[in-house]
């Protein structure tokens, strides 16, 4: 074999080596929520794992954090943004944080019911709230899931409300929820997520809200006396990504993920669905009292609020295009 020849064959031999190496890469998936084992978003979450490494063959490799191992809420979304974390499933935090003229799709009553909420994140204003904070922050939004209504719980009974005058209730840093509860009367005060169990068990605060699941695998059923269905928000969960991450990835990785996510985020709604009623029926046997009020009295009593609060918060004309969305329902 002529030296010329043996040169060739080796340069091919290198060339396919790398290849293959290049082929057999491993991708490896950091995913963080602050939510708890067993709440419906981790789930999904676990049956995205699952997806991803069959579908891959074991070369995409997810590493599950949930329980906020991986920090607050606003610790994973500048990880996202910053490309030290790869993906994290979040509330709408990223809208608060950093498009607040978005955060329309949560203000309190603006959704009619779940089929709503559905059209908004699936249309032009879910679209358009989302494209905003991917290019504001380099966050990627891949699915949107159902988290199911918003409950307040309290040591003191709240049945109408004017019940919500002087209620120390604890919210998340955001100004529209706040200014919400404020004009039914109540003390809100912002407080990290991981300390609401103790702020609650102490007495700094007497009342929280949160969706049903959260309150329960978090325990809040524990200190509290009652579970008010206010439904104020009809909240979503976003299965979100870095975006610097994200376009390092093959087309093909990219699809395979994003299907795997949506096919997720629909085995999630399963069991957000179907858990409601479970749960309701749990907290109660396990010493909360429930207390089931008129909400169409608490959207009345808030109508010049939440107006007033659509259009001075919000861009202009989103307010309008939320309320189009369930013009038929």
């Amino acid at each position: 074999m002529s030296r010329r020849l043996a040169c060739v064959i080796l340069c091919v031999f290198l060339v396919l080596l790398t290849g293959s190496s290049i082929l057999a890469k491993t991708i490896t998936i950091n995913f963080a929520t602050i939510l708890s084992p067993g709440e419906a978003c981790v789930e999904a979450m676990e049956y995205f794992k699952q997806l991803v490494e069959e579908r891959s063959n074991g070369r995409i490799v997810v590493n599950n954090f949930p329980g906020g191992v991986m920090g607050g809420e606003r610790d994973n979304l500048e990880a996202l943004a910053s490309g030290a974390l790869e993906m994290a499933c979040c509330g709408v935090a990223d809208a608060i944080f950093y498009a607040p003229e978005y955060y329309i799709v949560e203000l309190p009553y603006v959704m009619k019911n779940r089929e709503h909420v559905r059209r908004v994140w699936a249309g032009p204003v879910g679209q358009e709230v989302n494209e905003a904070i991917r290019v504001k922050k380099g966050i990627r939004t891949v699915a949107v899931m159902d988290r199911g209504p918003r409950y307040l719980t309290s040591n003191r009974p709240v049945h109408k409300p004017e019940d919500v005058k002087g209620l120390r209730m604890r919210l998340p840093e955001n100004t529209v929820w706040m200014e919400t509860w404020k004009a039914l009367g109540a003390q809100p005060m912002p407080i990290a997520f991981p300390e609401i169990f103790t702020a609650l068990q102490t007495g700094m605060v007497e009342a929280q809200e949160n969706p049903l699941q959260t309150i329960y695998n978090a325990k809040f059923h524990e200190v509290q006396k009652y579970l008010i269905g206010t439904h104020h928000v009809l909240s979503v969960y976003k299965f979100q990504a870095s975006d610097s991450w994200w376009n390092t990835l093959s087309p093909d990785d990219q699809q395979l993920i994003q299907e795997a996510m949506e096919e997720a985020a629909e085995y999630g709604n399963k069991l957000v669905a179907e858990g409601e009623e479970e749960l309701l029926r749990k907290m109660q046997e396990e010493g909360i009292t429930y207390i089931e009020v008129d909400i169409d009295e608490f959207r009345a009593a808030l109508a010049p609020t939440l107006e007033r609060l659509g259009r001075e918060f919000f861009k202009e004309g989103l307010y309008e295009k939320v309320l189009a969305e369930a013009e038929d329902l």
